[in-house]
């Protein structure tokens, strides 16, 4: 993320407008190409902008307009030469730390979340008359623990949790809401409640593997095709 900051900050692209398209440069670099140029501009018909400037003001003979305005930002924002290392070393462990300490806060999140998944799953197994309200819940929490589960070194949470968004996902289903369907969904919780009793971190090893295994069989039983 830092690089990517002093990126943006050291080479912001130039914005471009040509009549029908405005917004940044899109051509990054210069490439070598075969063949003839087909671009039929030229500098001739190129305005270059240094300044903040009414539309009234620009050139009305120019066909496209580049603006190279002062980079103010970096001008506001140094970093000290010193390419990713700007970021005072400290910081980064102060975060981290404050993300560790999170820790037990988000596994109650899940805990607390999964639960609710479980109430709506109860009441989809029993016949309910209106089974898609009870799969919109749970694919609306498992789209939540699929965006967070990365963050806190649960990737199997993030993993498990996009299979379960993607199998509940109404156009997803070419069928009624039959019994596959239900365990499948099972099986995501099942797995999903696996990683955070064991505490898997990351791809979890062998645990992982055998996790990410079970839910493959799971898989195959209702849509017969491999997790993407």
């Amino acid at each position: 993320i830092a690089k990517r900051l002093v990126a943006v900050i050291e080479n912001p692209r130039q914005f471009i407008f040509n009549g029908e398209y405005f917004g940044p440069d899109r051509r990054r670099k210069q490439m070598d190409f075969k063949g003839e140029d087909r671009r039929i501009m030229n500098e001739a018909n190129i305005e270059i902008v240094y300044s903040g400037k009414k539309p009234e003001s620009l050139d009305a003979d120019a066909k496209i307009w580049h603006f190279k305005l002062p980079n103010s930002l970096k001008g506001k924002f140094s970093t000290g030469g010193g390419g990713a290392g700007f970021i005072d070393p400290a910081l980064l462990e102060a975060a981290e730390q404050q993300i560790e300490n999170m820790e037990d806060d988000y596994t109650d999140w899940v805990q607390d979340n999964i639960k609710k998944m479980m109430e709506h799953f109860s009441e989809l197994s029993d016949n309910p008359v209106n089974p898609w309200r009870h799969l919109k819940s749970i694919n609306k929490i498992a789209h939540q623990l699929q965006g967070q589960g990365g963050t806190f070194g649960y990737d199997l949470i993030t993993v498990f949790g996009k299979s379960l968004v993607e199998c509940t996902t109404q156009k997803n289903i070419e069928r009624d809401v039959e019994e596959s369907l239900l365990e499948f969904i099972k099986a995501h919780i099942d797995a999903i409640q696996a990683v955070l009793r064991e505490k898997v971190r990351g791809h979890g090893g062998p645990m992982g593997d055998a996790l990410t295994q079970a839910l493959e069989a799971a898989r195959k039983k209702y849509v017969k095709k491999p997790i993407a």
